[in-house]
């Protein structure tokens, strides 16, 4: 639920850091929670598959009334100002479909993305690079489909860049682990041995991924019947995308235990960083309680203490 309002399983996967880190969330309990940020990453890509560029300026117009006339009222404001960032972002969809299409014109483009087409681990490896330096997976998986709507590419030329896309994803994570505990940074290595696992495991399954992709967009009403093909293979795209993650989530389950050892394997830490004590009143004592002063002046540290606590984890 998280990740598909933040729109990003990194962020989701920093936000969990932080909880692990004061003590809120344990490490076991995080990874579960990191699968379940990868699927809900998809919902970007679903969302742009839909074609609702025709909203995107309608939006964009009701959401900057609602924000400047919400002056005196922040709920009113922040909600034009999501209305209004919706928009932007499908707007910017439309105008970057808009002038892939020229690039078809141009024969060095095209040689490029046919030779990326025909090695499909380099372009996992171009992928992971525009993803990690973009710090979005929408973003990249956003192109991708935008060069299959221009017939460009082909689905199953498309499904290494997912991989790359999803591996991208986790150094968000990564980079949010230097200088943090032991067990943050755990929580940031499972992700991105979770990503990569299920990136090389279904490398050499490009094609029934393909085929089972389509099948899901032709056959469940996942796309029109009378949609022009780009707008099908958009939602080609889109499903084969969430079916990946999907998979390798529930692949992933059953060896929770096995990827948590791993982790404490390659980055063991010291016992005592495992223990939650920081969320436990460490001035406040009953036996000081017939003193009003000093009782002040513990509450006074103790309040100021988890004050700490909570700029951390903010």
């Amino acid at each position: 639920f998280i990740t598909t309002l933040t729109q990003s399983s990194g962020a989701t996967t920093a936000l969990l850091m932080s909880f692990v880190r004061a003590g809120a969330l344990s490490f076991s309990n995080s990874v579960g929670v990191v699968l379940g940020a990868a699927i809900s990453g998809t919902i970007t890509a679903q969302l742009i598959s839909l074609n609702l560029f025709a909203f995107a300026l309608p939006a964009i117009a009701i959401g900057s009334l609602l924000y400047f006339a919400g002056e005196r009222r922040k709920r009113v404001r922040a909600a034009g100002l999501a209305i209004m960032s919706f928009g932007f972002v499908f707007y910017g969809m439309k105008i970057m479909t808009d002038q892939m299409a020229p690039l078809k014109l141009f024969p060095w483009f095209t040689a490029i993305v046919k030779g990326l087409s025909e090695h499909e681990f380099w372009a996992m490896v171009f992928s992971f690079i525009f993803t990690a330096l973009s710090q979005s997976s929408g973003a990249t998986v956003a192109i991708v489909m935008s060069l299959t709507r221009q017939e460009l590419i082909t689905l199953s030329e498309a499904i290494p860049m997912f991989f790359g896309a999803a591996i991208g994803a986790s150094v968000t994570g990564l980079t949010a682990a230097i200088g943090a505990p032991t067990n943050a940074q755990r929580v940031a290595l499972a992700h991105f041995i979770y990503k990569v696992g299920g990136a090389l495991l279904f490398l050499p399954l490009i094609k029934p991924l393909d085929v089972t992709g389509m099948w899901l967009t032709e056959h469940l009403m996942l796309a029109r019947a009378d949609a022009p093909l780009p707008d099908v293979m958009a939602r080609a795209v889109a499903n084969t995308y969430t079916l990946y993650m999907v998979v390798t989530a529930l692949l992933t389950i059953p060896f929770i235990g096995h990827l948590e050892r791993l982790c404490l394997f390659l980055l063991p830490g010291k016992t005592k960083e495992e223990k939650p004590t920081v969320m436990r009143a460490k001035y406040l004592e009953l036996k000081t309680t017939d003193t009003p002063v000093e009782c002040m002046g513990n509450a006074r540290r103790e309040c100021s203490r988890m004050g700490r606590f909570v700029e951390e984890m903010m």
